[in-house]
């Protein structure tokens, strides 16, 4: 659905990547987070970098359209310049990342909103997308609900392949986002 070939993944695994493998990173990281030690492998590659919390609730600094504009900006310039190879990453891959990743797909193929929660789920089977910023997406797109159809579906997909997760979900604020039913 991308242009260039996406690789989601968390902090703990960036040792994994390197220069040779990587043409840009797309870091979302929390406000005052060193990651200077995980990102040694691929500190020489271009990146851009974003710092918000994972959060859907107003406060500390939650993720809003400001940020996901300029995501959206972001992906216009990777259209422009077609590297071969990006990373994005978050603290856990699981959030912040794969919700900016679903917002790309979306941005570079419109209409296709339907092929994203297996596009997502096969390239990162854990993924639970921020449902702020696929919203704020789904709205600065004009995708009419599409992205937000999209992303309640890897929403009871991840759900029913990972129960074991909601639990945690729930205590991290984020119960608004498991579905009524799975």
């Amino acid at each position: 659905m991308l242009p260039y070939q996406v690789t989601i993944a968390g902090l703990g695994e960036l040792s994994q990547f390197s220069v040779a493998n990587t043409d840009f990173v797309v870091s979302l990281l929390n406000p005052g987070h060193d990651a200077r030690a995980e990102m040694r492998t691929i500190h020489a590659v271009p990146r851009r970098e974003f710092r918000f919390h994972d959060t859907l609730d107003p406060g500390a600094v939650a993720p809003d359209r400001s940020i996901v504009g300029r995501l959206l900006a972001l992906g216009e310039e990777l259209d422009r310049n077609r590297p071969r190879r990006v990373l994005i990453h978050c603290h856990l891959g699981m959030s912040r990342s794969t919700a900016t990743a679903a917002m790309l797909m979306a941005q570079a193929a419109p209409g296709r909103e339907a092929e994203i929660p297996g596009t997502l789920l096969a390239l990162r089977p854990q993924a639970w997308p921020n449902s702020r910023m696929i919203r704020d997406a789904d709205d600065l797109l004009a995708a009419g609900g599409a992205l937000v159809e999209a992303g309640e579906e890897i929403y009871r997909r991840a759900a029913v392949a990972r129960p074991h997760r909601l639990q945690s979900l729930r205590g991290m604020g984020r119960a608004a986002e498991i579905p009524a039913r799975i």
